[in-house]
């Protein structure tokens, strides 16, 4: 993850006013701001975190229908990434083909 990111600028500042220390490897990267103590977001703030973490990807020059399909999948990255399902599969290249179909310039 790039530190130029304004992502990763932005969450390391605000944990850093929040909680007074440097973020350490076990704390995690999308904090809940109204908790005493660091801990994850809640469920329904997965929106949230998925916005976000497209922001980064954009950020660190991902290619445009990778950034749109993670966000279609709800948060699936490129095959080889990770194992996926045939389903999970069918789902990743269906996202990167509507995204191409509708933005032929890029």
């Amino acid at each position: 993850m790039p530190k130029s990111s304004d992502v990763y600028r932005r969450q390391t500042v605000a944990f850093r006013r929040k909680f007074g220390r440097e973020m350490g490897p076990d704390d995690p990267f999308f904090f809940d701001p109204q908790a005493e103590r660091p801990c994850f977001r809640r469920p329904e703030d997965a929106g949230y975190i998925l916005a976000r973490l497209a922001k980064m990807l954009e950020q660190a020059g991902t290619d445009a229908a990778h950034v749109y399909a993670f966000q279609k999948t709800g948060g699936l990255l490129p095959p080889g990434t990770f194992k996926m399902t045939a389903r999970e599969l069918a789902e990743w290249a269906s996202a990167v083909a509507e995204y191409r179909r509708t933005h032929p310039a890029e």
